[in-house]
């Protein structure tokens, strides 16, 4: 029951990438119910999938569900697609960490060559943590999922909302 807490929170680890598609959307009024719609779906699309793998293959499921799947082609592709989605949307979760990161370890304005080696740093670390726990990813996405992601998305939200108040007052909800 643990790691499925944990792997919950995981599923919404992109609450990060809220205010930057706000700000990017031409009519950014569309935001909130256009955000509620897609986490609706989103909810009832992961409790789908999670259900249907385990009442597929009951408590022998793997902590990954495509290592429970037959060994097939189509199985083999969908790992690939999988693998190609987790490397493709990389950058995107990472860019504002390693915004921050250059902007606390070198100032305000890092030159090329320092956010080169931060990134690199954080490339070459994440890689390593993947080799090394590959053999039990499900535990830690659990562990970042309860750590890390709990915080971003139950308790910053809150004391985000609780700062823009005191600045500006009260906001209304849509």
């Amino acid at each position: 029951m643990g790691t499925f807490v944990g792997n919950l929170v995981y599923v919404f680890e992109g609450v990060g990438m809220i205010i930057p598609i706000e700000q990017s959307m031409q009519q950014p009024g569309a935001f909130v119910p256009l955000m509620v719609v897609v986490t609706i779906c989103l909810v009832m699309l992961f409790a789908t999938v999670g259900l249907a793998g385990y009442l597929a293959y009951g408590p022998m499921t793997c902590q990954m569900i495509t290592h429970s799947l037959p060994h097939t082609e189509v199985v083999a592709t969908m790992r690939v697609i999988y693998s190609l989605g987790l490397l493709l949307t990389y950058p995107i979760m990472m860019f504002p960490v390693l915004q921050i990161t250059e902007k606390t370890v070198f100032g305000l304005q890092p030159s090329t060559m320092q956010s080169a080696v931060v990134r690199g740093s954080v490339i070459f670390l994440s890689c390593g943590l993947a080799v090394i726990c590959r053999h039990f990813f499900g535990y830690l996405t659990s562990i970042i999922g309860a750590v890390g992601c709990t915080g971003l998305l139950f308790v910053f939200p809150c004391l985000v909302d609780l700062r823009v108040q005191q600045i500006s007052g009260p906001l209304p909800f849509f």
